[in-house]
């Protein structure tokens, strides 16, 4: 109940400075917590950032996706669901840079946290997620493209699923 209220706590601090609350979360993440704790600290340890100063969040997960270890890049895909939700703001085209690398190629233990992150672009905006898969899908050396768009195309409109599809068949 503790780690639950300092979480929400945590995203209810100002978010300017955004620092102490990026160090704080960072503390936490390192000390491996429970998956709940985890989500939760993702999600609404950072609530008050997301809204005021989405640029801060953004570079965080730029940051955890170029860590070496699998953990910062999970972190990362997770911090981005929420952002990829927005519909009201324009953060897809960060998020899409910033994951380009891994829909190319999934790491498996990042595939369910991707696929989870794709889903939520998909219904903010299903134009700009089948294009970006469909863009990948197209690009040299992408063993892993298909298999995601397989995972998360009942998620799109009628018409965009037939477009990936056929594009897949290609």
């Amino acid at each position: 109940e503790s780690q639950v209220l300092a979480a929400t706590l945590l995203g209810l601090a100002p978010a300017d400075p955004a620092e102490p609350i990026l160090e704080q979360l960072n503390c936490w993440l390192a000390s491996l917590p429970e998956e709940r704790i985890l989500s939760l600290l993702l999600d609404e340890g950072v609530r008050r950032i997301r809204q005021e100063n989405p640029q801060k969040l953004l570079a965080l997960a730029k940051d955890w996706l170029t860590d070496a270890q699998e953990y910062p890049k999970q972190n990362a895909l997770r911090l981005l669901r929420p952002l990829a939700m927005e519909t009201e703001a324009d953060h897809l085209p960060t998020i899409f840079l910033l994951i380009t690398p891994l829909l190319r190629r999934a790491p498996l233990p990042l595939r369910a946290d991707l696929i989870s992150l794709l889903i939520a672009a998909a219904r903010s905006s299903p134009q700009e997620t089948a294009y970006l898969l469909r863009q990948n899908l197209e690009a040299p050396d992408n063993p892993d493209t298909a298999w995601l768009i397989r995972q998360v195309v009942d998620e799109f409109p009628p018409n965009l699923q037939d477009s990936l599809r056929t594009s897949m068949r290609r």
